[in-house]
């Protein structure tokens, strides 16, 4: 992810990065509350994952 949001032509990173240079906050805010989903999703699999 910060890979992306430095060097990448594609991507939510890149989405939030230009967004953000245009001022588009709604896009900026949505491209984030998407990344915070993903990063929930998968420490909820971690989570299950060790459990077992």
């Amino acid at each position: 992810m910060a890979a992306e949001l430095i060097a990448a032509t594609r991507g939510l990173g890149f989405m939030v990065q230009s967004a953000g240079e245009f001022l588009a906050t709604d896009v900026v805010l949505a491209g984030i509350a998407v990344i915070a989903i993903i990063a929930f999703l998968l420490e909820l699999g971690c989570a299950r994952c060790s459990v077992a």
